[in-house]
């Protein structure tokens, strides 16, 4: 009776370890020649949408409401632009994201938490939301369109 009590408890920490998930994200904050940065991992369930990754990461965040592309990310520790109605005030910049592919960064074409399931890893599918994998690297950067963080 023991082992099969043991049995059953390493199958369920085996079964959660499976679908855990590291992700990295990385953040430029400022524009070209002042930008400063910041990275953290985090352990995560896997096929967390991006919002839950996010807030599990421990920066100061705000969002947006939530609109039919999901919340737009704001502000990451105070940098960024204000909510104004159901998205981030428009000055011209705001928080491109971007995943690593094959040591490039891609744009997403998803927001982080849109109604759907989760994004099939297609760069020219807009169907879902990011979803996080294992070995996912997030980079943020705040700027105009096309921003993204050095490799």
């Amino acid at each position: 009776m023991k082992k099969i009590l043991i049995l059953i408890l390493a199958l369920i920490l085996i079964a959660q370890l499976v679908s855990a998930a590291d992700v990295c994200v990385v953040v430029v904050y400022g524009g070209v020649g002042e930008a400063e940065t910041d990275s953290k991992c985090i352990n995560i369930d896997e096929g967390k949408n991006g919002y839950e990754l996010m807030q599990g990461i421990g920066w100061n965040l705000l969002w947006g409401p939530q609109t039919s592309f999901g919340r737009m990310l704001c502000k990451i520790n105070d940098a960024g632009t204000d909510v104004s109605g159901q998205y981030c005030e428009y000055s011209g910049d705001f928080w491109n994201i971007v995943l690593n592919r094959n040591n490039k960064w891609a744009h997403l074409p998803v927001g982080l938490d849109a109604p759907g399931d989760c994004w099939n890893y297609d760069i020219n599918s807009w169907n879902g939301h990011y979803c996080a994998y294992e070995g996912d690297v997030l980079g943020f950067a705040f700027g105009p369109a096309g921003s993204e963080p050095e490799m």
